[in-house]
């Protein structure tokens, strides 16, 4: 078989690959409607004219020991997987934080910010309500700004 022939068939088979497989799905949970619809509600406030994503599937599954939320994007379909036995540990307001945090993958794109203070880092550093609303408001902003 020839090089061009060979990865003809290579990049067949991960178009195909990817195009049946794309992500691995979870069992979307009602639990964590609310908190994309505050979230929602939130950001368009700041940006009316965002489109939002056709449809983010979010639900429970097991991760690894250093994630507790990840966000995954592939091509138009998004998908946010909470580690469920951090969430049946946390209150209220690690939850809410930590979905705010992963729509703001999700939605806005937007990488982890090392600043400790902000609901973008990397690890869960707990903040006020106030605080996390104001940060959400300014991301949508920012987005917006971008666009």
């Amino acid at each position: 078989m020839s090089v061009n022939k060979f990865f003809f068939y290579y990049m067949l088979f991960i178009l195909l690959f990817v195009f049946f497989f794309p992500l691995s799905t979870v069992k979307p949970s009602p639990e964590l409607k609310p908190f994309y619809t505050e979230y929602t509600a939130i950001i368009k406030e700041e940006c009316p004219e965002i489109k939002l994503p056709k449809k983010i599937s979010m639900g429970f599954g097991t991760l690894s020991m250093d994630e507790i939320g990840v966000c995954t994007i592939f091509f138009d379909k998004r998908q946010i997987v909470i580690d469920k036995t951090y969430w049946e540990m946390a209150v209220e307001s690690e939850r809410k934080q930590l979905i705010f945090h992963e729509l703001t993958h999700c939605i806005l794109n937007f990488a982890h910010i090392e600043d400790p203070n902000n609901y973008m880092n990397p690890y869960l550093m707990p903040i006020s309500n106030d605080t996390l609303i104001q940060q959400v408001r300014e991301s949508a902003r920012v987005f917006c700004k971008d666009q």
